[in-house]
């Protein structure tokens, strides 16, 4: 069984056809998807997703750090929902640092009432993260959160991936290490513990090798398995049954 643990499953071009994508994946073995919110605008869709198709969607509330500013009670409704919909979330989820922008004030206070929403309501945290593990790292440090969750899409060196690992964070891993100019990303992920590792899609966004952004889809992540296992010389299915543990573990319901 596969568990993507990062597809946004809400967007057009999946939202649709939406009972044909889940259907098509549960004949594949995906069984299930965790599918993050960017922000106020998808918050409702994301959590009838996870309300309409309890058994295969796992939902994540929370505010991207590319989809600022918000409006100044934005954190006001976010814990609203949190607090009364906590049944049907799995996460608190895309939430991050990124360093492309040229506001790391307000991106940081976004993200520090959201690191203390999620300790709150004792949910694992979907953590996006672009030039700023430097940042981001002491931030995670301090919230000392009772669940961490995943660094997602991670790119990093092996001291930043031992780091995340050491606070108890697993590291996404999507197709970006199967293209070919990804061999510093291949060498690091060879070496990491097995049970520290999610797989992901990030779809629409993550495209595999000889494909455009935006033609990623949640199936992708049979091939992402298939070639990471590859990737490490081990059995396939080991690999893929000890991820799946591993994902359903941080992401189970139990309020």
């Amino acid at each position: 069984m596969y568990f993507d643990t990062h597809c946004h499953l809400d967007f057009p071009v999946f939202d649709a056809q939406i009972d044909q994508w889940l259907k098509k994946l549960q004949l594949e073995q995906v069984s299930h998807i965790c599918v993050p919110s960017v922000g106020p605008s998808n918050w409702q869709r994301v959590m009838q997703l996870g309300k309409r198709y309890p058994d295969q969607v796992y939902c994540a509330l929370g505010i991207h750090p590319c989809f600022l500013p918000v409006q100044s009670d934005s954190i006001a409704q976010l814990t609203n929902l949190v607090q009364t919909h906590r049944h049907v979330l799995s996460a608190i989820g895309e939430i991050g640092l990124d360093g492309r922008f040229n506001n790391d004030n307000q991106q940081e206070h976004i993200f520090a009432e959201q690191l203390t929403l999620a300790k709150t309501v004792e949910l694992p945290v979907l953590v996006h993260c672009v030039k700023r593990h430097h940042r981001l790292m002491p931030m995670l440090k301090q919230a000392a959160l009772n669940k961490a969750g995943v660094i997602h899409a991670f790119t990093g060196d092996y001291k930043t991936a031992s780091s995340y690992i050491d606070m108890g964070f697993k590291l996404g891993v999507g197709a970006s290490f199967m293209w070919p100019s990804a061999r510093p990303l291949r060498d690091v992920l060879s070496k990491l513990p097995l049970q520290a590792l999610v797989f992901e899609t990030d779809a629409p966004d993550m495209p595999l090798p000889g494909h455009k952004k935006g033609d990623a889809t949640p199936l992708d992540v049979i091939n992402v398995a298939k070639n990471f296992a590859s990737l490490r010389k081990e059995s396939t299915k080991m690999v893929i049954d000890s991820i799946y543990e591993s994902s359903c573990m941080i992401f189970r319901r139990d309020a």
